[in-house]
């Protein structure tokens, strides 16, 4: 993806009290009346004799009632007040009822009963660390083989948590026919197999294995650790959760790709850095652990192998790609949102993913649903031609100036994208719009960065 940033200038061609609120009430006479000094209607003077019939000199007491005379005493019209309280959430707890198995999402490759044969029994010696895993099945012609590399792919698209699996084992064929597998292990970014002296297989010694399982574990619990740094809680849905899960994971990885682990659920929560599988694999993790089934998607974009997630919200599916909107902007501290919760027609304008006609390594699912796309649900629309930009892009600016936003995000209808760039669409309006923003674009997309 061609992703540009420009510091914007001035010239657009060179772009740079503890007292109770008591409405109808005179603070000053509401503060006598606490006191207890709230004034009455004074007596009637006494009848006068005859020696008094001249009239005195009225004075405004006896002309006037006292100020607020009308109003009843404190304790007849002021009740106790009652503080509302503020809403207060439980810390978010995960419950293993709740968590997605893999065995549902299993359901979405749809694979016969040798697929899921091998399936099984590969599961089962990749979770015991198996140094040598000797299949009931052989594999023995080329449509073995190819269903061997869908099996290895599906398992580990569906099993993130066996971060010590690596993308590479070898097969190959004992004396009697019979089919094995040596599993490549990364135990501690090391590599972890038994080993061959030219004869037969010497597996890892039982104090290497107990060594390699302990390391497992005590990263096991260092990833729950992490997880408890999420900034979620129980009154959150299944879309607030998804956002604020995308959210962290973007400004919590970095984006490395000569990261020994950059594929892993390990690379991308314990030694936080990996590339887009990494990604992908932290947030299906976590998402299917809150109860929200999601997915990996295997593909390419810009020409080049990628991997991102489909998530499943209210019953409708929908594609992500957290890695490109980490990494947009340089910065991870400034994830935006222009791939969360897409169709697959919005994604194929530049993602490509593998199908039943090729590698069969991916769910078979359909996104059409745009109820949860992220810009749907806050409300804002395409910018789908000039009028749009000149009213909509100031409006968007403030929005998100006013909320304390670091940056704003605008996305551009598709036809109108490709109507004009982006110098040629920032000249509709006043350059003095752009002053201390620095803008990165695609085609499709723009977030600027408000320079503060």
């Amino acid at each position: 993806m061609l992703i540009i940033g420009i510091a914007i200038a001035l010239i657009v061609s060179r772009s740079t009290g503890n007292g109770i609120n008591t409405p109808g009430l005179n603070p000053q006479v509401f503060a006598a009346m606490q006191a207890g000094r709230a004034e009455t209607v004074p007596e009637p003077p006494p009848e006068s004799t005859p020696a008094e019939l001249e009239p005195a000199k009225p004075t405004p007491e006896s002309i006037l009632p006292a100020p607020n005379s009308h109003l009843p005493t404190p304790s007849s019209v002021l009740p106790t007040p009652i503080p509302t309280p503020a809403i207060v959430y439980e810390p978010y707890v995960f419950d293993k009822a709740k968590a997605i198995p893999a065995s549902r999402l299993l359901e979405y490759y749809e694979l016969s009963d040798r697929e899921m044969s091998l399936y099984e029994e590969l599961l089962a010696g990749f979770q015991n660390l198996e140094p040598i895993i000797r299949l009931e099945m052989s594999l023995n012609t080329i449509d073995d083989y190819a269903m061997f590399d869908m099996v290895y792919e599906i398992l580990i698209a569906v099993h993130p948590e066996i971060f010590w699996l690596s993308l590479d084992c070898t097969l190959g064929h004992y004396s009697s026919g019979a089919t094995f597998i040596r599993p490549l292990y990364l135990i501690d970014s090391q590599s972890f197999a038994a080993e061959f002296d030219g004869n037969a297989f010497i597996p890892p010694t039982d104090e290497e294995m107990a060594a390699a399982k302990a390391w497992i574990e005590r990263q096991q619990n260092g990833i729950t650790h992490v997880l408890e740094g999420l900034p979620v809680h129980s009154g959150m849905n299944a879309f607030e959760l998804e956002v604020a899960v995308h959210d962290w994971l973007c400004t919590y990885i970095a984006f490395d790709d000569s990261a020994p682990n950059k594929n892993t659920l390990y690379g991308a929560l314990i030694e936080k850095n990996a590339a887009c599988e990494g990604y992908s694999r932290a947030l299906q993790h976590v998402m299917g652990l809150m109860g929200v089934e999601c997915l990996m998607i295997y593909g390419i974009h810009d020409n080049i192998n990628h991997a991102w997630n489909a998530a499943k919200l209210d019953g409708q599916w929908y594609q992500l790609d957290m890695t490109l909107n980490a990494t947009m902007i340089e910065d991870n501290n400034f994830p935006n949102h222009f791939y969360l919760n897409r169709t697959d027609e919005y994604m194929s304008y530049d993602h490509l993913w593998y199908g039943d006609a090729g590698i069969r390594a991916n769910p078979l699912i359909a996104c059409t649903a745009t109820e949860y796309n992220y810009f749907v649900k806050i409300g804002q629309r395409p910018i789908a031609s000039d009028d749009d930009f000149k009213r909509l892009v100031p409006e968007y600016i403030a929005r998100a100036r006013a909320e304390g936003s670091p940056l704003f995000e605008m996305e551009f209808d598709p036809a109108y994208a490709r109507t004009k760039d982006i110098v040629e669409k920032k000249m509709l309006i006043d350059a003095r719009l752009w002053e201390n923003i620095v803008f990165y674009w695609t085609d499709r997309q723009i977030v600027g960065v408000f320079d503060r």
